[in-house]
Formats: structure tokens, C-alpha cells, sequence
């Protein structure tokens, strides 16, 4: 279900509780979920956050960070990882219970929660509405539940994310795919409200000046930005993390049959990993590969803008981020059949191949470094209209305050 623009803003103090948040030694992981939350403070609401973050060496007297962002702060406690979950849950529930009194003391008491992925900060909300009354909201965004790992987790774990979801006031989903799952495991009596991601509209936009031949900053060695400079050789898009489901075994390949056609063509890939030590594991198929890691906005802007396609061959995806930027960018998307991208409709160029053949895919490409297509003229306003920051802020604001 998608709500309609236009509703009065309602001004509130809701506390944010990301069960993923980036700092440590994860800190890139749980950027949607700040996104998410600027976008609702943007709409009018006093926001704040709180997460606990695991550490092997996180030392008690400095448990505890006070973290300011220009829409609200947060209260971040570390707490020590180990290899006995008992242990760590205890760690974890007396961490963000320090964090708790601390925001507390510094921002005064909510009156909303919202649960960004449920497990394992909802159990934590569950705990503040027994104790102090106060409702809580829970936003999903973990593919775990489209996935066939979801069949093989234990029965404890499911019974906890059940009783996570059943005390949640309301429960949204960031697409149709995933709100669909959680329905279907009976996690949830219905289908959850569709609450998307929010793609940064403001930097991820197509140059109007220059649709066809862009400037591109080549990565130096070591990850680095380096010189700007004109090349035209033709270049693909990978930006995951590279995790079993994002399949890149198989980009290598379709790189590979692409480089038959074009033996100049390079392969980009970025994302939340570690740059040498990938390259190194991927050292026989990675000729032409340039190894980025993590990147900036405008790094990623530009090599959307220059780029003959971004390839995703994902076995699943909950919303897919990368392509709505590569579609607000203007760059084609060559993917596996997802139903999480049909959620952009027609706003970019794009092609999904069912057939596991890197020929197959390599021809699409070749066509597209031809012809090289240009921008659907309404491909941003659409992305912008629907996943921006005013959006998704507006859409979220409804949600928690509407009765």
C-alpha cells in the first residue's frame, strides 16, 4: 500500500532503534536506515536514535558515544562480542538500556519507537512499551525472510521475530517482495504497509549536459580517487557487498564473455568491502576489475553517469537501492528477473535475463554500448516523487501518526 503526498505534518518525538547501524567495524552497514530517519525528521519530527554495537575489543569506559547528525543524535553504546549468544543478548540488552537512560537524560522520553530491521532492536522496543507504555513501529528491511535461509532458522529465533512483530503498533516493509514473505511465514496476521528506502534524489540525478559521453574519476591504486580524465572505454557496474546472494561469481562471468566483444571494457565494483583483500581472493578472474570499495555519493554518481550498465544478478533483493540510483542517474540495469525492481516501473532502461548464460547477457550489453541509450526523460522526477527524502519522510510521518 503506498500513501498519497499532501498530509499535514504532525510534529512528534519518535527515537529511532536501527538493529543495523554503521559504526565500527560494520560502518557501512545501515545507511538506508539514517536515510529513513533524516527523511522523517525532514518532515517535521524530533528524531533521535539508539543502537548498540558489537566490538571484540569494546572497553567499558568508553561504552558510551554521543553522536550528532543534523537531524537529531544519537546515543551508541559499545558492547563486547564474544562467542556465547546467552552472553552476548546480555550485553546487547544492558547496552542499549545505558543508551536509553542517556538519551533520556539528554532529549526527555519519546513517544513514539521506531524499529528499523526487527531483530534484534525490537526486542528491546517490546521491553520499553512493557515497562514504560510507549508504542512501537517496526520498518523490515533484512531479506532473511525472502530467502531459503529463513527455512533453516531455528525455531527459537522465529518464535522471537514473531513476538517482535506481534507487538509492533504497525508493521511496514520497504517493497511489496518482503512484506509479501513475512505474510506468507506468518510472521505477520497481514501484509505490511509498503514503507520504501529513500534514494538521495538530490545527488543521484542524470546530467543533462553530457547523456551520452562523461567525465570519470578512475580509482588510483589503493582505492584512492584519483585524476580526473575522458575515457571512453566501455565500463559495467557491480555496487554490492558481495555477500553469496549478490552472485558476483557469475558478474565475473558476464565480464568475461563481455570482454570478448570488448577486450578494453573494465569492470567497477564497489561497495562494503575490503578492496585488496577481495581483489586478492578473485586474483584469477579479475583482468580489467577495478576494485573501489566503499564509495562517496558523488564517486558513485559519476561512474552511474559514465557507466554502459549496472549488472545485478542477485538470487533475491528487498528494494535494491544501487538500481534506483543507477536509474536516477540514467544508467541502464542488467539484472536477474527481481520483483523488487518493479516497483520503478518503466523510469529507466532496463533488461532482466532469466537464463544463467553469459553470452545471453553479454549480447544485451553490446547492444547498449552500441546504442547507448538515452535517459527516459521522466526517470528522475519519478524516482524523486516517490523514494526522495520529502517522499519517504511524508509517507513515514502519515504512518506513525495517522489513526
Amino acid at each position: 500500500m503506498n500513501w498519497q503526498n499532501g498530509a499535514k505534518k504532525s510534529k512528534a518525538h519518535i527515537l529511532g532503534l536501527p538493529s543495523w547501524y554503521p559504526w565500527g567495524e560494520d560502518d557501512h552497514n545501515g545507511l538506508f536506515c539514517l536515510a529513513q530517519l533524516e527523511a522523517l525528521a525532514a518532515a517535521g519530527h524530533q528524531v533521535g536514535l539508539l543502537a548498540a554495537v558489537s566490538h571484540p575489543n569494546a572497553a567499558e569506559s568508553r561504552g558510551l558515544e554521543v553522536q550528532r547528525y543534523n537531524w537529531g543524535i544519537a546515543c551508541v553504546a559499545l558492547y563486547r562480542s564474544g562467542p556465547y549468544p546467552l552472553l552476548q543478548a546480555f550485553r546487547y540488552a544492558r547496552a542499549m538500556h545505558q543508551a536509553w537512560k542517556y538519551y533520556v537524560a539528554l532529549s526527555g522520553c519519546p513517544q513514539n519507537i521506531l524499529v528499523l530491521v526487527a531483530w534484534k532492536a525490537g526486542l528491546f522496543a517490546r521491553w520499553l512499551q512493557f515497562r514504560y507504555g510507549i508504542s512501537y513501529y517496526v520498518i523490515e528491511h533484512w531479506g532473511l525472510y525472502v530467502s531459503d535461509e529463513y527455512k533453516n532458522t531455528s525455531i527459537y529465533l522465529r518464535s522471537l521475530f514473531k513476538f517482535i512483530f506481534t507487538g509492533a503498533y504497525r508493521v511496514g516493509a520497504v517493497s511489496e517482495t518482503l512484506g509479501r514473505a513475512l505474510y506468507d511465514h506468518k510472521i505477520t496476521p497481514r501484509i505490511p504497509h509498503i514503507v520504501p528506502n529513500v534514494v538521495d534524489t538530490d545527488v543521484y540525478r542524470p546530467d543533462q549536459n553530457a547523456v551520452q559521453h562523461r567525465d570519470v574519476f578512475e580509482p588510483s591504486q589503493g582505492g584512492h580517487v584519483g585524476r580526473e580524465l575522458k575515457d571512453h572505454r566501455p565500463l559495467l557496474m557491480h555496487v554490492s557487498n558481495l555477500a553469496e546472494v549478490k552472485n558476483f561469481g557469475f558478474v565475473l562471468e558476464v565480464f568475461a564473455a563481455f570482454r570478448k566483444r570488448y577486450p578494453e571494457a573494465r569492470l567497477w565494483v564497489a561497495g562494503a568491502f575490503n578492496p585488496s583483500e577481495t581483489a586478492s581472493r578473485y586474483h584469477a578472474n579479475s583482468t580489467h576489475v577495478e576494485w573501489f570499495g566503499f564509495a562517496d555519493q558523488q564517486t558513485l554518481l559519476r561512474h552511474y553517469r559514465r557507466a554502459t550498465a549496472l549488472i545485478l544478478a542477485s538470487r533475491h533483493e528487498t528494494f535494491s537501492i544501487v538500481a534506483a540510483e543507477a536509474f536516477a542517474c540514467g544508467c541502464p540495469v542488467l539484472s536477474t528477473p527481481l520483483s523488487a525492481l518493479d516497483a520503478f516501473g518503466d523510469w529507466g532502461t532496463r533488461c532482466s535475463l532469466a537464463a544463467q548464460d553469459p553470452e545471453a547477457w553479454a549480447d544485451v550489453l553490446e547492444v547498449w554500448t552500441k546504442s547507448k541509450p538515452f535517459v527516459p526523460p521522466h526517470a528522475w522526477e519519478a524516482m524523486h516523487q516517490a523514494y526522495g527524502k520529502k517522499a519517504v519522510g511524508e509517507l513515514i510521518s502519515r504512518w506513525i501518526t495517522e489513526n
